[in-house]
């Protein structure tokens, strides 16, 4: 028994290489290199003297810097290989930036290039206030100390960290997997959105509604100020501290929600409800649901199952 299950692992194996050195054209020779660890990244580099306007980000995997430039037009650097490549252009005040991965026959082998081979450094002036638009399937992006017009960061896989940034009219950081992290942000609308992953927000102001939502995660935000504020979790907890706000919508499925009100909690008009679990109301515990119709705010906490925290 052990015999024929060896023979067979053999030739399993025996298939796969024949395979592998079909699609590589008959090339041994390629064939091996795909099963190195070493790919061949070099050194590049993009450099104008023209002035941006507008940013446009298009990657399949790598990770995005922004950083300040201490020189009138901008500058791009990266590394890049055959299979992995970079492509920067300019047109008309606009800055494109693209990255295609090239497929390759990898099935023993799982290459996890190091950060800096997979980072794309952007460097503009501190005077940029452009549009700057956003997307990769895989990679991180992190933005400090900028100011744009508008901002919009579509990821499929990765993290996105915004801090120190005003954007003169809308806001948009969307994730499919991955968390987002934004510090002192200043924008007239905001739209935070996660199907996988953590929301960790503080120090915000909007002058429009503040919209966060998530589909597995938890949600957090502090030390904010904004009109309207909506928050939604399906499965994931809910804090909301010391906001600056004439209206909070919170809506949970299965977790557990904390709100901290700034000022006066006699303020607020609460409504607040569980189906499974409990409401404390300044650390009194009281079942199933509150409803207050005192002051000139809204707060509103939908539960399924999970429970409300009120101070």
């Amino acid at each position: 028994m052990i015999k024929k299950l060896f023979m067979f692992i053999l030739l399993i194996g025996a298939l796969f290489i024949t395979v592998g050195i079909i699609s590589a054209g008959g090339n041994i020779k390629k064939f091996l290199e795909e099963f190195s660890s070493d790919d061949d990244f070099v050194y590049g580099e993009k450099i104008g003297s023209e002035e941006v306007l507008a940013i446009d980000v298009d990657l399949q995997s790598a990770n995005l810097v922004i950083h300040q430039y201490d020189k009138a037009g901008y500058k791009v650097d990266y590394y890049e290989s055959e299979y992995n490549t970079k492509n920067v252009t300019y047109d008309d005040g606009k800055l494109y930036i693209k990255n295609e991965v090239k497929p390759r026959l990898k099935w023993f082998k799982f290459n996890m290039n190091s950060r800096t081979l997979n980072t794309i450094n952007l460097y503009i002036p501190e005077g940029f206030n452009g549009f700057a638009n956003i997307q990769t399937l895989s990679g991180n992006v992190t933005i400090d100390s900028f100011n744009f017009d508008k901002l919009v960061i579509d990821v499929t896989s990765g993290n996105i960290k915004v801090s120190n940034l005003d954007v003169l009219t809308d806001t948009k950081l969307t994730t499919t997997s991955g968390n987002i992290s934004v510090s002192t942000l200043k924008t007239t609308s905001l739209e935070v959105k996660a199907t996988s992953g953590k929301l960790n927000l503080s120090q915000i102001e909007t002058e429009a509604e503040l919209k966060i939502t998530t589909t597995s995660g938890d949600i957090q935000l502090n030390d904010s100020k904004t009109p309207s504020l909506v928050a939604r979790a399906s499965s994931g907890n809910i804090h909301i501290i010391d906001v600056d706000t004439d209206s909070i919508k919170a809506s949970l499925s299965s977790g557990n929600a904390k709100i901290k009100v700034f000022g006066y909690i006699e303020d607020y008009q609460i409504d607040a409800e569980t189906s499974s679990g409990n409401v404390y109301f300044q650390g009194r515990k009281i079942n199933g649901s509150i409803i207050s119709t005192k002051g000139p705010k809204i707060l509103k906490v939908n539960c399924s199952s999970g429970n409300i925290r009120i101070d």
